[in-house]
């Protein structure tokens, strides 16, 4: 199954034009572009998306995904008129959205080759190296990162992550900033065990948290019953486990 844009309008059925009660049996839920190892294309897999569906599994539901990237999430879940919205920062506010509590975490983290022996305790540490980064790292990350990254010896921004860590090993960068899942997602999935050095994994920047948004706040109070049962019972970090472990 491939993934369903929210652009290609033709392909949307009446039942998202049309607003959806909590008692139905699916809803629709807008997901960011794909992003291994939180959102996979092939299938519909990923972390988010499995978190979702073993969330509302227990209440009867089922989940359709429909992606969009990141900064048109809104314009898509009003053009379907979607009951849900995956990945918003928990302090998002939007007039009649509820957010979840925070159910996953992103962590970006510097990386380098253990060869090298780096000692980067700050971002400061990046100077006079050759860094490549995830596309659009200069506006997620702080201040102190954009003023570090103004005296590398060469920085770049790549939307390929898998590329960003064979860059690492290659020795094409000398650090690499990243999600720390998205790298283990790569490690993981590497097929020529040459390719990979010992590394290094530097603890830079503050893990940042996200929440899921509902267009029913019973749905939400569902959701947010469910992952925390997921947590106590160990399916939530099954979940996780089986991506980048």
């Amino acid at each position: 199954m491939r993934i369903k844009y929210w652009i290609s309008v033709a392909v949307l059925s009446c039942s998202f034009l049309c607003s959806m009660d909590v008692s139905a049996k699916k809803v629709s839920v807008i997901a960011s572009l794909p992003k291994p190892p939180f959102i996979i294309e092939e299938n519909g897999k990923g972390l988010q998306l499995e978190l979702m569906r073993e969330a509302l599994k227990p209440y009867n539901i089922d989940v359709e995904f429909y992606h969009a990237p990141g900064g048109r999430n809104i314009t898509a879940f009003q053009r379907l008129n979607a009951d849900a919205i995956l990945n918003v920062r928990p302090d998002y506010q939007y007039p009649a959205l509820y957010l979840s509590k925070p159910y996953v975490n992103y962590q970006n983290v510097a990386i380098s080759l253990a060869e090298n022996n780096f000692i980067l305790n700050s971002v400061e540490g990046l100077t006079n190296k050759v860094v490549v980064a995830f596309q659009n790292a200069k506006r997620y990350l702080d201040q102190d990162y954009n003023s570090a990254i103004d005296y590398v010896i060469d920085y770049r921004e790549i939307p390929d992550q898998k590329k960003q860590v064979e860059m690492l090993f290659l020795r094409r960068a000398e650090v690499i900033i990243i999600d720390i899942a998205i790298f283990n997602y790569y490690l993981k999935h590497f097929s020529n065990d040459l390719l990979v050095k010992p590394h290094k994994v530097h603890y830079l920047f503050e893990e940042n948290t996200f929440s899921a948004a509902f267009k029913s706040e019973k749905l939400r109070d569902e959701f947010d019953k469910s992952i925390d049962m997921m947590r106590k019972n160990g399916r939530y970090q099954k979940i996780i486990n089986q991506y980048i472990q």
